[in-house]
């Protein structure tokens, strides 16, 4: 008995989860929720080849251009977003989409401003060519986290996508500061704003960007994420009850 009771102790032990890897599980598990039926997997696979080909019209636009950078948040999350999607990780879909939907809203609608009225919003500069060839696809790969949204609107949105949020920011953050000449201003360099005459007067300011983007653009983004998410539930539900209702109706009136 005594032999059968250290036994179970000791698998006890050996089964015991290492403690240093607990969050990465829970952010894992808790992100990783999605359809297992085989249409839900399609559908996930089908919006990763779809963002592989946004990746691809980026890379074919910038080097038909002789334009060689891709540190712009536009040019190199397709092939994240591309990633996610055959990792079928809704919660970390979710965290990309965050950081970046109502910037690249923002820019698709400074871009058609300017096509149609030949005018600058908020003294934003766009230094590109007005060109079919080259207007089109930026105006494409500019709705990539609109294609995201779309596709991810009905899950909702937990607390592991704020996480998700978090790590994607300290991923660019730790790209940008390694790989940009501090003097230029690429989309996320040392100035790490897209508007940087509004924090120009802190010069603290670089350090602290990936905190100041994450409450001004993270947090407010999944708060809208999951108003979607309940307004599509609720539209969802009112359906069926209405469809219950008239068959009650009809059935009482027989």
């Amino acid at each position: 008995m005594s032999k059968l009771l250290f036994r179970h102790q000791r698998s006890r032990v050996n089964k015991a989860p290492n403690r240093g890897f607990c969050l990465i599980e829970s952010l894992i598990r808790n992100g990783k929720k999605f359809s297992n039926t085989r249409g839900g997997r399609k559908t996930y696979l089908y919006w990763g080849f779809f963002f592989l080909l946004l990746q691809a019209l980026v890379v074919i636009r910038n080097f038909s251009t002789d334009y060689f950078s891709f540190f712009w948040y536009c040019d190199f999350t397709p092939i994240i977003f591309a990633a996610l999607f055959f990792w079928r990780n809704d919660q970390a879909i979710k965290g990309l989409i965050s950081i970046g939907f109502f910037m690249q809203l923002a820019y698709v609608f400074i871009i058609v401003f300017r096509l149609i009225f030949n005018v600058t919003l908020f003294g934003f500069a766009i230094n590109f060519p007005f060109t079919s060839i080259y207007v089109i696809p930026t105006l494409i790969i500019h709705l990539g986290t609109m294609f995201a949204f779309i596709a991810a609107y009905k899950v909702k949105p937990k607390a592991p996508s704020l996480m998700y949020s978090f790590v994607f920011l300290v991923m660019i953050y730790t790209l940008v500061i390694v790989s940009t000449n501090p003097t230029t201003s690429l989309g996320g360099n040392y100035n790490l704003i897209y508007y940087p005459e509004l924090f120009s007067r802190f010069s603290f300011y670089t350090e602290i960007w990936v905190g100041v983007a994450w409450v001004t653009m993270a947090v407010p983004t999944h708060l809208f994420q999951l108003l979607v998410w309940h307004i599509s539930k609720r539209r969802k539900h009112k359906v069926p009850q209405q469809s219950l209702y008239i068959e009650s109706s009809l059935s009482s009136r027989v």
